[in-house]
């Protein structure tokens, strides 16, 4: 049987299944995020997944990474920080 938590944040608190809503971290706290939705094959879905879980990275992270990259955007040094 699925577990559920209780989730602050999306207006009343909501009942949620354990694992299915993300925090972001905070690398990415101070970015305005927007939200996309994105339908995808099922097998580009497995093979997104399996890469990023052996990156250690959520399937955001790793798309944001990889469109972040295709885009030329520099998201991680966005204000001048590091290179």
């Amino acid at each position: 049987m699925a577990q559920f938590e209780q989730v602050k944040g999306f207006g009343n608190p909501t009942l949620v299944k354990q694992g299915s809503v993300q925090i972001m971290d905070d690398s990415d706290k101070g970015t305005k995020m927007k939200r996309l939705t994105l339908d995808l094959p099922e097998e580009l879905h497995r093979v997104i997944k399996i890469n990023a879980a052996k990156e250690g990275m959520t399937m955001a992270e790793k798309l944001r990474a990889l469109l972040s990259k295709y885009y030329g955007l520099d998201l991680e040094n966005k204000n001048g920080e590091g290179k």
